[in-house]
């Protein structure tokens, strides 16, 4: 059954969030949480989550792993697991951002500060939809790692395995589980971000219009 536009939970195509000053709320919400959260959440415990869950697989696979820590101090930056086996002896360092805790930080802002549609129960679908993303967010750091293990095992270099396959994996994941979010949970998600980008450009352009005009009527005196 279709609805009506003024029915419909989509704030993109109905426009009623398309302002500069929606775009620049949202960014200050989205900017803020992000800071805060990054800085408050317990590194260690992700990082030795991170490691322990890759040791798990490297273990399964046959292949054996000892895991050490440098643990500094309390959400220290400092803080590293180091993964290592007789088949990589110099061992692989696991640090902060291994475990996706930017990624984490910037959806959780994202999600709390996308704007409520018609759904009465959208802060439940919020809830949801984090309750989905950090173990999501887990395992694919999971199968992250312990694809770099690997692939330098098969003598890849570690820029190869990690800077290009590890990066273009993380990209892959946070793209399918935003279009999971997006579709499934939290259905205005994507069109949050549009209405910001809309809602930033549109002062812009009509600031460059204004400036084009100026400058024909200007030309066009100058001719008279």
């Amino acid at each position: 059954m279709s609805q009506s536009t003024s029915q419909m939970p989509d704030t993109y195509r109905v426009g009623e969030n398309i302002s500069l000053k929606n775009s620049i709320i949202y960014l200050i919400i989205v900017i803020s949480l992000t800071i805060i959260l990054f800085l408050l959440l317990d590194n260690f415990t992700m990082l030795f989550i991170t490691a322990l869950g890759a040791k798990f697989i490297l273990d399964l696979m046959g292949i054996q792993t000892v895991l050490y820590f440098n643990y500094v101090a309390l959400y220290s930056p400092s803080n590293i697991m180091i993964i290592n086996g007789p088949l990589y002896p110099t061992g692989f360092q696991i640090i902060n951002i291994c475990t996706g805790i930017e990624a984490l930080s910037l959806i959780t802002a994202m999600v709390i500060a996308t704007p409520p549609h018609s759904s009465k129960k959208q802060w439940l679908l919020k809830g949801i939809a984090l309750i989905f993303f950090y173990p999501a967010l887990i395992f694919a750091n999971f199968f992250r790692i312990v694809t770099t293990v690997l692939m330098s095992i098969a003598g890849f270099s570690i820029f190869v395995s990690h800077e290009v396959v590890a990066a273009a994996f993380s990209v892959l994941f946070i793209i399918i589980f935003i279009l999971i979010i997006n579709s499934f949970i939290v259905k205005n998600f994507i069109d949050a971000i549009i209405d910001v980008a809309v809602g930033i450009y549109r002062p812009i352009q009509r600031i460059f219009n204004k400036s084009s005009r100026e400058k024909a009527d200007s030309a066009e005196n100058r001719v008279n």
